[in-house]
């Protein structure tokens, strides 16, 4: 957004209404709030963002709108294609809805290849939903392209080793999601302790009591009453939380692009402890800048935490070295920003 409004282009942002929207505005961003409900599959709920969307694209008709994130590019690009407005999609993963066999979810994904065909470009962050939706979904291989997942700021995260320390601290930073590998983290910790019981688990994050997907707050407190974890809220700046890691650690079995905090970790130079999954095996190379471990397996989880901590400060630190270095070659988020200017510069 800066860079196109360095440019000279307005920018009209569209999203659900949180603290985020001033710093948009102050940014030089015009907000307009967006009334959707991200995790909602209540009929009423979606016909009204669908509504949203068209009164707002009717009336501004811009020249290009970016989708990103799923329920965006479903409606928003079903009515841009409709109005005749150029799109281009950012499938930062394919969400449950495309590994399910309910009505709702047939139907979300036969809309998908809908949009997503009409798209004037369509970035995947990982090759697995590439293949998948050129293959079966719709989108021309020639209008397709994977991208780096959203880029990292090498700038604002950097190479951070921790002072030594008796405790080996893993950290978890993200939303506090069933998907995202709990309770396979406290159980794993409780595992990991009979061997090393010098270790912790930081969890860094947001969690929504309204949202069932999220891990409940009392959930959170009992597995920090049993000394598995430790729950410290959310945090405005997250290199607070990576600077107090020796290790990252994602369990995560959700299907989504490329995991934001693995970027961010490694462009700190942290190594990196995560499953062999859609996403993580994106960042991370087995036994290079971190290990992976079997999805949906606690004592899997637990071994190879258990290796990591076991393979001592020297090849820890030239994990975390290489990692820094995939992220300066591969995933520098002017990389996708110079994507994003070659498609403006086709109007």
């Amino acid at each position: 957004m800066r860079a196109f409004l360095d440019l000279g282009h307005e920018v009209i942002a569209m999203a659900p209404p949180d603290a985020y929207a001033d710093k948009l505005e102050k940014l030089g961003c015009r907000f307009i709030p967006l009334s959707m409900v991200p995790s909602s599959r209540n009929p009423w709920n979606e016909m009204r963002a669908m509504f949203a969307y068209f009164r707002t694209y009717r009336r501004l008709h811009p020249v290009m709108v970016f989708h990103f994130t799923t329920k965006c590019n479903l409606y928003g690009s079903f009515v841009a294609r409709i109005l005749g407005i150029p799109y281009v999609n950012n499938v930062a993963g394919l969400g449950r809805a495309f590994d399910s066999r309910n009505v709702f979810d047939l139907l979300v994904r036969h809309i998908y290849r809908f949009t997503q065909s009409g798209a004037r470009r369509v970035f995947f962050q990982n090759q697995s939903d590439f293949a998948r939706l050129t293959i079966k979904g719709g989108v021309s291989p020639e209008r397709a392209e994977v991208i780096p997942g959203s880029g990292v700021d090498l700038k604002h995260f950097q190479p951070h080793s921790r002072p030594p320390s008796d405790t080996f601290t893993f950290v978890y930073a993200g939303r506090i999601l069933w998907e995202k590998g709990f309770p396979y983290l406290p159980e794993a910790m409780k595992l990991l302790r009979i061997n090393k019981p010098k270790v912790e688990c930081l969890i860094f994050g947001f969690t929504d009591e309204r949202d069932p997907k999220c891990v409940p707050l009392k959930t959170l407190r009992v597995w920090e009453t049993q000394g598995l974890i430790r729950y410290r809220g959310p945090l405005e700046d997250v290199r607070e939380a990576y600077s107090q890691a020796d290790c990252l650690v994602l369990p995560s079995f959700y299907r989504e692009g490329i995991p934001r905090s693995l970027l961010e970790g490694a462009a700190m130079s942290k190594p990196i402890v995560a499953t062999d999954w859609v996403g993580c095996r994106e960042v991370v190379t087995d036994g290079v800048n971190g290990y992976l471990c079997r999805i949906k397996d606690a004592q899997s989880l637990a071994d190879t935490m258990l290796k990591m901590v076991e393979a001592g400060k020297q090849k820890q630190l030239e994990m975390g070295a290489f990692g820094r270095m995939l992220m300066e070659r591969h995933f520098d988020e002017k990389i996708i920003l110079e994507k994003y200017l070659d498609i403006l510069s086709t109007l």
